[in-house]
């Protein structure tokens, strides 16, 4: 997909998808802010090309359908300054291939201190933030946290560290994108928690999450915490694709827009 082929890609690979212009509209508008107020007019219009689409709502489009977007170089120059948004280490990968073999429950008391000062490591690395500092400033009990962490032929790949009593999300790492996804696949499907509260570090996740419909409940120590429904935001379309292809240019492109305009997550609390 890319400027000059949208609308009759657009078209085609909605009917590929056995979807009417107008269910397109619905599902558009339900998952993602940017395509509030789209119906089943602006769907024929953009696929009559008779309504050009901006830049930001063709990207939503091909990460809504998880398909690769082709950029000219216009559009690759409008789009870099979010890129370099994007160069974070959550977002970072490495070569190898792993997959979650077994997982261990543990207590504060009852992890391996080797393991436990890893996760602390992998947390301060990833969010540039000791995630204890901020549980000890909401006056919680480290009694009540629950470490998952997940294996591949013994190797630590992946933790959760959750409070049990509160459902506060307290730390997500992997060490690689792949492992990230099962990570949350699992959070998703095996925790029975209705929902959590999650403190979000990087704000183009944050913009992201509001994007989705979900209200910030309140910011502390530049985090900005969210009341999320794992399973219902796993089914969300945009969700969904990010996980799964990892291309980040929408989020940050929408972040960027937002934040160019003082219209951004920081500007809402």
């Amino acid at each position: 997909m890319n400027r000059d082929n949208f609308p009759t890609e657009l078209k085609r690979l909605r009917e590929e998808r056995n979807l009417s212009q107008e269910d397109m509209a619905t599902l558009l508008a339900n998952s993602h802010r940017v395509f509030d107020g789209v119906n089943q007019v602006t769907i024929s219009k953009w696929e009559r090309g008779d309504t050009k689409t901006s830049l930001l709502r063709r990207l939503g489009i091909s990460s809504y359908l998880s398909i690769q977007y082709e950029y000219d170089a216009k559009e690759l120059d409008t789009l870099s300054p979010s890129i370099k948004l994007s160069d974070i280490p959550v977002n970072q990968d490495i070569s190898y291939s792993y997959s979650i073999d077994s997982v261990d429950c543990y207590t504060t008391k009852s992890i391996p201190s080797e393991s436990w000062n890893d996760i602390l490591a992998i947390h301060s690395k990833l969010y540039s933030l000791d995630f204890m500092t901020f549980y000890n400033a909401d006056h919680l009990s480290v009694d009540d946290i629950v470490i998952l962490v997940f294996y591949c032929k013994g190797l630590m790949v992946g933790h959760i560290l959750y409070d049990d009593r509160t459902n506060m999300l307290l730390s997500i790492g992997s060490i690689s994108l792949s492992i990230r996804k099962q990570v949350l696949q699992y959070m998703a499907e095996s925790i029975t928690k209705k929902s959590f509260i999650i403190p979000v570090h990087d704000p183009a996740m944050a913009q992201f999450l509001y994007d989705l419909y979900l209200e910030p409940k309140r910011s502390m120590f530049g985090l900005f915490l969210f009341t999320v429904e794992p399973q219902l935001l796993a089914t969300n379309p945009f969700y969904q694709n990010l996980s799964e292809n990892g291309d980040q240019s929408f989020k940050y492109f929408r972040y960027y827009s937002q934040k160019s305009k003082k219209k951004s997550i920081e500007f809402l609390l």
